[in-house]
């Protein structure tokens, strides 16, 4: 079934390589990681990182429309770098 592409077909944009087959990839690396290792732009380093765990109490319990169980609190986890 050959893809409807309405941007071109009703808006008139250009029209693009086709993407039905990963030939197109086959040239570039299927890694996640980058190409080069990005240089430091600030010049500062972590000095240390903190983390905390918070848990707020609810009350009344919230009523979440898509959970049959109320929420009777709510956690929450701070993290906090410092910099040299």
């Amino acid at each position: 079934m050959p893809f409807f592409d309405a941007a071109r077909q009703f808006l008139g944009f250009p029209m693009l390589p086709d993407y039905g087959s990963l030939r197109h990839c086959l040239a570039t690396s299927m890694s996640a990681r980058p190409l080069k290792s990005a240089p430091a732009v600030s010049g500062h380093k972590i000095a240390a990182v903190s983390i905390s765990h918070h848990r707020l109490a609810l009350a009344p319990a919230f009523n979440a429309s898509w959970d049959t169980q109320p929420r009777e609190h709510f956690d929450a986890t701070i993290v906090r770098v410092s910099t040299d």
